[in-house]
């Protein structure tokens, strides 16, 4: 029986000892600690050698049976703690659905529309508007000789011969004419109205400044001159346009990209002033310009093209003119069927 009451007083002990504060305790070690010593201090319990395994069993026994409590406490205040902090996330965070096949493929649809939407506004707003329409509206034309007419915004317009000009009733706001033939502009500045020219497929635009277009039929290119000022050119290949400025001619071919260079603008104008005052100007120009005031065409071998001539011409008849340029390039000329050809030396 004492050994009965030996053993009840220890497990009783160590009940005492678990129940509150080994359960409780956060560091395994610390367990381990209290067992082994507990086990030690069992001296005090009268204990018989042979009951001693018994003890050492029952206090591991308790010992596993406490770890495995505690460790199994820890891992849910883990879980628990886990599980608030995903459920705060979770509510915190907005709402996201993803995305089906089909609704992806609206979306992109939607994203390329607006840029071809882009795209097609701006290559509106760079293109030419469309031409007026000039039927309704007041025509003027030189004959056999050119004329001089005063438009309403002050603008004043010199036709050459076989030429015509439209303009639209509503000028004022609408400063749009057309022209076919040659005419020289000497156009009132008004930046709120710009100053349009049609000729053939082409237009010009200008706020105010002093230029001749030439848009024969019978001639398979357009030319522009700069006496003055800026224009904007649109010839249907440039979007944004082409600029010429005083003292430069483009010529506009019917096939092939435009031509701009640099010119003295004053003998481009010899049909309207009467003057042939050269200096340092090409064959080419030259001829061409002599065939134009002349009525009489002109052509050059290729290898004097480029030859240059210094010298007024006013007044001279087109046989004296060819002459004096024959004699001062040192080249021959021959008159055939009506038309003068040019031949000599390269002056290259």
């Amino acid at each position: 029986m004492k050994n009965s009451k030996e053993t009840d007083l220890f497990k009783e002990s160590m009940r005492e000892k678990f129940r509150d504060e080994y359960l409780l305790t956060d560091h395994d070690h610390d367990v381990w600690s209290k067992v082994y010593q507990e086990i030690s201090d069992s001296k005090s319990l009268q204990v018989n050698n042979k009951f001693k395994w018994y003890y050492a069993a029952a206090a591991i026994l308790v010992f596993a049976s406490a770890l495995t409590v505690t460790i199994f406490v820890l891992k849910q205040n883990q879980n628990s703690s886990t599980s608030q902090i995903a459920a705060q996330t979770e509510n915190s965070a907005p709402a996201q659905s993803p995305l089906n096949k089909d609704e992806i493929k609206q979306e992109q649809s939607a994203s390329e529309s607006s840029l071809n939407s882009n795209k097609k506004a701006i290559n509106k707003t760079a293109k030419p508007a469309d031409k007026p329409d000039f039927a309704n509206g007041l025509k003027y034309r030189a004959e056999e000789k050119s004329i001089v007419q005063n438009l309403e915004d002050g603008s004043v317009v010199t036709l050459n011969t076989a030429t015509d000009l439209k303009k639209e009733n509503t000028f004022l706001n609408n400063r749009n004419v057309l022209v076919d033939g040659e005419a020289f502009f000497e156009v009132s500045s008004d930046k709120n109205n710009p100053f349009t020219v049609y000729f053939g497929q082409y237009k010009l635009v200008v706020v105010g400044t002093k230029f001749n277009v030439r848009n024969r039929r019978d001639e398979h290119y357009s030319e522009i001159t700069v006496q003055e000022g800026i224009v904007k050119v649109y010839d249907n290949i440039t979007a944004d346009g082409i600029l010429v400025t005083k003292g430069q001619q483009l010529t506009i071919p019917v096939e092939g990209n435009s031509i701009l260079k640099q010119v003295d603008a004053e003998n481009f104008l010899s049909w309207k002033t009467g003057k042939l005052d050269f200096r340092k100007t090409r064959l080419e120009d030259i001829a061409l310009i002599l065939s134009r005031t002349k009525e009489t065409q002109i052509t050059l071998d290729n290898n004097v093209k480029k030859c240059k001539f210094t010298g007024d011409l006013s007044g001279l008849s087109i046989e004296e003119a060819v002459q004096v340029i024959a004699l001062t390039n040192s080249l021959k000329a021959e008159k055939t069927e009506g038309k003068i050809h040019l031949t000599g030396n390269s002056c290259e």
